[in-house]
């Protein structure tokens, strides 16, 4: 008799919400992985360019495929299984505040922004456990200028490609929101690319 969890089943439907570089090459990354992604965009200029020529001006030079869904709409975003936030971690609060009402319980939600708040020198993991006390939350952050590059390189494997964590081993990027979640402030982990 196993006394180990079972693997948990990786997500089919993911929600991006920050239609930056970061936020972009994410949604791109769990699209080309088969996940059904949705990207929200807040500047209506941005979602406005990426239907007419599925083109992010924030991450120039990529071509965003036609069923990767774009949208203004929060509420019909916050539906998917689990959500990426890659805001900026100046307005994590305000947005997460804005996000609650729509978030169901026991939905999780990955917090992509990186940095520190100014004015009160929280992280954002103490950002995120305060806006959102009963949210699953999981960190995912890295070096945001390298994504362009790396974007490039992707295919369609990438978001189901091997991570490394410093005390389970191996473990894929769809499993990383199940085996991160923490509650509140009890607990966060760093994670390396193996190549």
């Amino acid at each position: 008799m196993s006394t180990s969890s079972p693997e948990p089943k990786p997500y089919s439907r993911i929600a991006i919400l920050g239609a930056g570089a970061w936020g972009t090459a994410l949604a791109l990354t769990a699209r080309a992985a088969g996940r059904e992604t949705q990207l929200w965009v807040r500047e209506t200029e941005v979602l406005e360019s990426i239907r007419e020529t599925r083109r992010n001006p924030f991450l120039p030079g990529v071509e965003m495929p036609a069923d990767l869904r774009v949208t203004g709409d929060l509420k019909e975003t916050a539906k998917a299984e689990a959500l990426l936030v890659v805001v900026p971690a100046q307005v994590l609060h305000a947005f997460a505040d804005r996000l609650r009402p729509h978030l169901r319980p026991g939905q999780p939600v990955v917090i992509c922004a990186k940095g520190i708040e100014q004015g009160t020198g929280r992280l954002v993991t103490e950002v995120a456990a305060e806006a959102l006390p009963e949210t699953p939350l999981a960190i995912l952050t890295g070096l945001h200028a390298r994504w362009t590059t790396l974007l490039r390189t992707l295919d369609a494997a990438a978001f189901d490609r091997p991570l490394l964590h410093p005390e389970r081993g191996p473990m894929t990027l769809g499993t990383l929101v199940q085996l991160y979640a923490w509650h509140g402030r009890h607990h966060a982990g760093h994670l390396g690319l193996i190549r």
